[in-house]
């Protein structure tokens, strides 16, 4: 808490902003953003081999927070004031930091991916910043954020061994989806039948409860369509620069609408159960991966056209 406080003294209106912007990178639109990237516009396998380790990830870190049931910063000491706006992403309990986990899996996974010096560096300085925003907000605490730094990079180096074995014997493909799905499933149960323990915080147990519903919906539906994707589908995502900005921005916002419009229906079809929002994320993510692809041949064409146009 001293650390919290000494940064708190240091606190200025642009380090405030600045931090609240760096913060994001660890934020579920982040995620949400860099996966369908990679999906439509260039490498598939590398798109869903990066949701999966992705959602393990946040499964490992909502296990821990459900665990250790720690609260937040302000929660056990008063006196510490939070930068504005910095509580409203900040749900849930404390112990380890999410948005750290989210940041150290998405960068650290694209830098060993990718392999390419330049973006490991920028990679290591994005999750440095998000790990030291979300102390610098007044939401974490350095335990939080340096366990969570330990399992983010634990969970790649692990993820990025399996998908080296999974290369030379493709059969441990479906192990490693099967294995992830159980993981959730099981995740999943915990939460909702094994009793929280005594200092738990209601509102930040039901929180846990609603995010592993939306890991569970997010797991069915990346199996939904990387199944349909391999087996039938099995779309082409090039096309020229402009039509794939115009392609991702245009998903992007119809994948975000599906996560507004869907709640509210969804909440009221299942009685505000929380499995509403497993519903609601297997329908973004099957839109994503199978429904979306169908208009990838017309994004294809409109540079051909475009050149056709030129030579009349």
């Amino acid at each position: 808490m001293e650390f919290l406080k000494a940064l708190e003294a240091l606190r200025t209106p642009f380090l405030d902003a600045f931090f609240s912007v760096f913060t994001y990178l660890g934020d579920e639109l982040t995620l949400t953003a860099v996966v369908l990237i990679m999906l439509w516009c260039f490498d598939k396998k590398m798109g869903y081999r990066l949701l999966l380790i992705n959602l393990a990830g946040n499964g490992i870190n909502l296990f821990l927070k459900s665990v250790f049931v720690v609260p937040r910063p302000w929660v056990r000491d008063p006196s510490l004031s939070v930068v504005e706006g910095a509580k409203a992403g900040a749900g849930g309990y404390s112990f380890p930091s999410g948005h750290t986990q989210s940041a150290s899996v998405l960068f650290g996974s694209l830098a060993l991916f990718l392999k390419r010096r330049w973006l490991t560096i920028v990679c290591i300085a994005c999750i440095l910043l998000t790990a030291f925003s979300r102390m610098y907000l007044g939401v974490h605490t350095p335990a939080d954020v340096c366990v969570s730094l330990l399992t983010g990079v634990g969970t790649v180096m692990l993820y990025g061994w399996l998908f080296d074995l999974s290369d030379k014997n493709p059969k441990l493909n479906s192990v490693l989806k099967l294995a992830g799905a159980a993981f959730l499933l099981l995740l999943l149960a915990f939460l909702s039948f094994v009793p929280a323990p005594a200092t738990a915080i209601e509102e930040y147990t039901r929180e846990g409860i609603a995010n592993a519903y939306k890991l569970a919906g997010t797991m069915a539906g990346l199996l939904i369509a990387w199944h349909v994707d391999e087996r039938y589908l099995k779309y082409e995502n090039s096309a020229v620069w402009w039509a794939q900005v115009l392609k991702c921005a245009l998903g992007l916002g119809l994948v975000m609408l599906i996560r507004s419009v869907c709640k509210a229906p969804l909440a009221s079809l299942f009685n505000g159960h929380a499995v509403a929002d497993a519903v609601r994320y297997l329908l973004m993510v099957v839109f994503a991966g199978i429904v979306w692809p169908l208009s990838f041949k017309f994004w294809s064409r409109l540079s051909g056209k475009r050149e056709l146009s030129k030579n009349i």
